[in-house]
């Protein structure tokens, strides 16, 4: 696999030229306390809205302008809670075909104090930059840190607020990272993308 840069130079390649298209990322991050190492993932695709060929892309599963869904995604865990919920901006999935799949990975960057959400906020961040560099008309976010879009979505305002302290005068953890994802966010409020989350 290409290092972050390549994958996201080259996916200009594959956007359609008609206006008519969107994009989704899945991001995740991970920690793993024995080597003191954490890491972040995207996978994603580029869409436009052509009938899509049969017979190709995930068994039981269709790509849609909300993810993939189907019989063959879990709506819900081992104990029924809810896996997909609306927060912000939900989009009804519409059928479209997949003209490129974006698929990335790296490390926390130096600075950042590897945890389990850092690595989760890195990859948001890294997806938040894909969005900017490429101005997708529509662009879907699919996470499963509720840390980060908490984060992003309410408590963000409130850091800002405050100097990016807790209520308790403590420094947020990844305050570099934080700010810098803030940052991207506010640049993408003023562009005429529509993010749902």
């Amino acid at each position: 696999m290409e290092d972050f840069d390549t994958v996201n130079e080259k996916m200009a390649e594959h956007i359609p030229a008609d206006g008519k298209w969107g994009m989704v990322l899945y991001s995740d991050g991970g920690y793993r306390s024995t080597l003191d190492h954490s890491g972040w993932g995207l996978h994603g695709y580029i869409y436009d809205h052509v009938e899509k060929k049969t017979g190709y892309g995930l068994k039981r599963c269709e790509p849609t302008t909300a993810g993939y869904v189907g019989p063959g995604i879990r709506q819900v865990d081992a104990k029924g809670k809810a896996l997909r919920i609306r927060l912000k901006n939900g989009m009804e999935g519409e059928k479209v075909r997949v003209t490129h799949y974006i698929d990335a990975y790296g490390n926390d960057p130096d600075g950042v104090r590897p945890t389990n959400n850092s690595a989760e906020l890195s990859g948001l961040y890294h997806a938040l930059q894909i969005i900017d560099k490429h101005k997708p008309p529509v662009a879907q976010l699919v996470l499963d840190s509720e840390y980060v879009l908490k984060g992003c979505l309410n408590w963000r305002i409130k850091w800002k607020a405050s100097g990016w302290k807790k209520p308790s005068g403590e420094e947020i953890a990844s305050k570099e990272l934080w700010l810098k994802t803030d940052g991207l966010l506010e640049s993408l409020a003023k562009q005429p993308i529509s993010i749902s989350w």
